[in-house]
């Protein structure tokens, strides 16, 4: 199996940001791919730590796995003011710095519960995945050089 394949596989999953007084619980969708988180981000991660420079490991770890997250910030005017619309927080070094620290935590962690090879619940589910690029789903027993060619849009993509 190539690697690229291994690295191709787009999952979803759902964070659930706890409710407070104010405000109720909300489910945040997250499409990651858990392929993307290797040995190689665990040593720049230590590498990172070692050097002093901790505050760089979330987004170390996160820009190379998120695909698409449901988050969005204010679109503001010229001073500064919400405008009413709303623009989606893109899964890169800039808009992961912007997320509070709290969800970035919470990201990560069910990231890292999900990407186990048996998640704590003791089933791994396959109808939240979807396959990016040329990859699809082959049923049981095709040879992967049978593999057709076709792709899967999903959001966020350009």
């Amino acid at each position: 199996m190539r690697i690229s394949n291994l690295k191709g596989r787009v999952a979803t999953m759902v964070v659930v940001v706890p409710g407070d007084a104010e405000n109720p619980p909300e489910d945040v969708q997250v499409k990651y791919r858990p392929g993307a988180l290797t040995l190689e981000v665990f040593d720049t991660v230590q590498a990172q730590i070692a050097a002093g420079i901790e505050q760089d490991v979330a987004v170390t770890v996160l820009e190379p796995v998120l695909e698409w997250w449901d988050v969005e910030d204010d679109v503001l005017d010229a001073e500064g003011n919400p405008t009413g619309e709303t623009v989606n927080v893109p899964c890169n070094a800039a808009g992961i710095k912007k997320v509070p620290l709290t969800f970035i935590s919470l990201v990560m962690t069910t990231i890292l519960e999900d990407a186990q090879p048996t998640p704590p619940n003791g089933a791994i589910s396959t109808d939240t995945s979807e396959l990016k690029g040329s990859l699809v789903a082959l049923p049981s027993g095709t040879p992967t050089s049978e593999q057709p060619s076709t792709s899967t849009a999903h959001p966020g993509s350009s």
